[in-house]
């Protein structure tokens, strides 16, 4: 037991002195935790909200294929508006089924005032992102757009705002930024879903995700 504490306190300080993240996790797909440092920590989550707002608009039938890979591949707020305007509860409803949506996936700190990210109540922790981002898993829509490098719609070719994507085996993909919230990145990858909150940038995020997917926990 001596040697496992003394193993991931190694492993802990190495990525501390790497990591520009506030607060990070890696789990396998069982959700058991394997690394990570503050994900119980209450933080603003930006454009990760957007994860939430697609499997909501899914969920009620109403989904336009277009839109959903806007907001998961270019990370479109004008996209993630529109899809949660067109939900049967109209926009207030919306919220209020991605505010369940989360409570129904143990998501108990993740709460949600809009539908893109942009608004400073928008918050979670890295823990319950790992189960956003396995439930989204079950998607095909999601993992669709996840996959894809590039996507283009009238004539606009718009690049996947994770560069890593096409690189590594990646199923699940959203990114994130505000002032507020700074670099965020969520990932399905293999067997692992790797979360970032916090990160200095949008440049060291997508670095810091890359140290990560190297490490053998």
């Amino acid at each position: 037991m001596r040697w496992l504490l003394t193993m991931l306190l190694a492993v802990s300080c190495q990525a501390q002195a790497t990591l520009t993240a506030r607060s990070w996790i890696i789990t396998d797909t069982d959700l058991h935790v394997q690394a990570g440092e503050n994900y119980y920590e209450l933080r603003s989550m930006a454009s990760l909200t957007k994860v939430l707002t697609v499997m909501v608009a899914i969920d009620d039938g109403r989904a336009d294929a277009d839109l959903v890979e806007l907001a998961m591949v270019r990370s479109s707020n004008a996209a993630a508006d529109e899809l949660c305007r067109r939900h049967s509860q109209g926009y207030r409803g919306c919220i209020r089924a991605m505010n369940e949506k989360a409570t129904r996936l143990d998501a108990w700190n993740t709460y949600v005032s809009d539908a893109t990210g942009l608004s400073p109540k928008n918050r979670t922790t890295a823990r319950d992102m790992t189960r956003i981002i396995m439930a989204a898993s079950r998607y095909p829509a999601i993992v669709n757009a996840s996959h894809k490098i590039s996507i283009t719609k009238r004539r606009h070719v718009y690049k996947n705002t994770n560069p890593l994507v096409g690189m590594y085996d990646i199923t699940v993909s959203k990114t994130g930024w505000t002032i507020r919230a700074g670099g965020c990145i969520a990932v399905l990858a293999g067997e692992r879903i790797i979360v970032l909150l916090g990160s200095q940038n949008t440049q060291t995020r997508v670095r810091e995700l890359e140290y990560l997917l190297a490490q053998n926990f």
